[in-house]
């Protein structure tokens, strides 16, 4: 009798219970980009500034109500927004500055053909 039930414990599953590992992760709070917004609204595009200002604002809110997946959505619009409106203000300026160069050298070519014929500008 020994024998046979030697030989069933040697056939039967054992289930062995191994303590679990607890992993906390801590995540970084999403930034709420409000003073890139800020510099995009008082230097670059102001329509899309006011814009991503509240949206910023509205990130720093979802924050503090501890909505972390509210604040990560409203501050990549805030950064999405801030970065289209710096690029519209770049445009801008570049092409605000073209012009202004082609109509001084315009302006100069016709003064000085006026100079030629009569003398004064």
């Amino acid at each position: 009798m020994a024998a046979v039930e030697k030989e069933r414990l040697e056939q039967s599953p054992v289930a062995i219970s191994q303590p679990t590992a607890v992993v906390y992760v801590v995540e970084e709070p999403p930034q709420d980009f409000l003073m890139l917004s800020i510099l995009m609204l008082v230097c670059c595009f102001w329509p899309l500034g006011i814009i991503a200002v509240y949206m910023s604002l509205m990130a720093r809110d979802k924050l503090s109500q501890g909505d972390i997946v509210s604040a990560r959505k409203a501050s990549r619009w805030a950064r999405a927004l801030s970065f289209v409106g710096i690029t519209i203000g770049l445009v801008i300026y570049i092409v605000a500055t073209f012009v202004a160069v082609i109509i001084a050298l315009i302006a100069a070519t016709f003064c000085n053909s006026i100079e030629e014929r009569e003398g004064k500008c």
